[in-house]
């Protein structure tokens, strides 16, 4: 009967051993995504949620820009309606002064980042 516990215990090693080799283990690592500072939001317009913006770099309709402020990221979206005093436009240029509809309040100060 001693040999039977013996062989048993043994089992029981191998099987932990062979657990932990076929444990998979998930990477934690994400793509990161490339981001470039475009502007700042200098107002909003609460009412009819559309950020003023004054431009660090050109600005497209359809790019992908993302909100943040000193809390961290706020939100990502894509440009769909901007307009330089009150006249749509689809391009901005660097030192322009822009409003744009977004999709979530912001605050003055908070960066904007076009996510490529």
């Amino acid at each position: 009967m001693p040999k039977k516990t013996k062989t048993t215990s043994k089992s029981k090693k191998s099987n932990k051993k062979s657990k932990s080799k076929t444990k998979i283990v998930k990477s934690k690592a994400k793509t990161q995504k490339k981001e470039k500072l475009v502007g700042v939001v200098t107002h909003y317009f609460d009412k009819i949620s559309v950020a003023a913006l004054k431009l660090k770099a050109p600005l497209s309709i359809g790019d992908k820009i993302l909100f943040r402020s000193h809390l961290g990221d706020l939100f990502e979206q894509e440009v769909t309606s901007m307009q330089i005093e009150h006249e749509p436009v689809k391009k901005a240029k660097k030192g322009d002064e822009v409003g744009i509809k977004v999709i979530q309040k912001v605050h003055e100060g908070n960066e904007i980042y076009l996510v490529e």
